[in-house]
């Protein structure tokens, strides 16, 4: 295990920011941290760093305690939101400067080596201005991958990478990780983003981890309404007594369905239509949102006809 947090809280003043926070992360395996501002995941992240300690629970890395080490004692490696770059230095000096203490010949070798990791060959004599801000990413990367750390730590990683450009970079930083061998720890607000490149989540809320598990378990198996809700569009329905959440693609439109509904508000999605559908099930009124294929004519209906797929979707 490469990381272990046991029983982890922390306070500032009278404000107490994690409660009894529990964290194991294998080697290779990528984790995020993910809730709405204010939840914590950031001193999570600090915690692990070094820059803040903990007032109780213990951080092991490699079932070494470090939880009052410094930060440049625990072998962890962290990317900063704005990447952190010199400007008067080139891409080749950046990622050189966290070995700047290494032999000569070993430090170009290992700069080299990250260079072509990375994918950032023929950017070396560069500057950070002149990249773009995946180039800049990839060169943060670098350096830090340079100094061969035990884990990395990202900061709202894609926080400054262009929206349309996005999941392209996800995709690669996520591969260069995976292809170098060390765990990784993210901390973002972007349920899509966590969705994408995880091999597991922690959801916070109001310093509490409310789920712990894989994306498809966050996303099918919702321990609570607010964490269903958090991970794309969710409808709650009582059936016998038990609560469930029925994402929109659960719902199977067609005109044998149990369950009639009247249209209300129709929103075009481009791929699909966005609709909300009232109906009445076991004396309760609903309201649900379905996605129904955009060739559908659904302008022209008053009602729909569907069924629900119920299974493994039970919180």
């Amino acid at each position: 295990m490469i990381l272990s947090l046991k029983n982890l809280s922390k306070s500032f003043g009278k404000t107490e920011v994690l409660k009894n926070i529990n964290i194991e992360l294998k080697e290779g395996e990528i984790l995020t941290i993910l809730g709405s501002s204010g939840s914590g995941k950031s001193t999570i992240l600090n915690l692990i760093a070094g820059f803040e300690k903990p007032d109780l629970g213990v951080i092991s890395i490699y079932d070494e305690d470090v939880s009052f080490k410094e930060p440049h004692e625990r072998g962890v490696g962290f990317v900063f939101q704005n990447y952190a770059l010199f400007p008067h230095l080139n891409v080749f000096k950046n990622i050189a400067f966290g070995i700047s203490n290494m032999d000569i010949n070993r430090q170009k070798l290992q700069v080299e080596k990250m260079i072509k990791l990375t994918g950032l060959k023929g950017l070396e004599k560069r500057y950070p201005h002149e990249l773009s801000g995946g180039q800049q990413q990839r060169v943060a990367l670098a350096r830090t991958l340079a100094t061969k750390p035990k884990l990395i730590l990202f900061d709202e990683a894609f926080s400054n990478v262009d929206s349309v450009l996005k999941s392209k970079i996800e995709r690669e930083l996520v591969d260069i990780i995976k292809d170098s061998g060390v765990s990784a720890i993210f901390v973002t607000h972007d349920s899509k983003e966590a969705l994408s490149i995880s091999d597991k989540i922690a959801y916070l809320e109001n310093g509490e981890i409310a789920q712990l598990s894989t994306p498809k378990q966050m996303y099918n198996l919702p321990k609570s309404k607010s964490v269903a809700s958090f991970f794309g569009k969710a409808n709650f329905i009582e059936k016998a007594n038990k609560s469930y959440c029925i994402r929109p693609e659960e719902c199977k439109v067609n005109k044998d369905g149990k369950i009639k509904g009247v249209i209300g508000e129709i929103s075009y999605q481009g791929e699909r239509y966005e609709v909300e559908v009232y109906f009445d099930f076991e004396g309760k009124n609903y309201k649900f949102i379905l996605h129904l294929n955009k060739d559908e004519d659904v302008y022209n209906k008053e009602f729909i006809n569907f069924d629900i797929d119920w299974k493994n979707l039970c919180i």
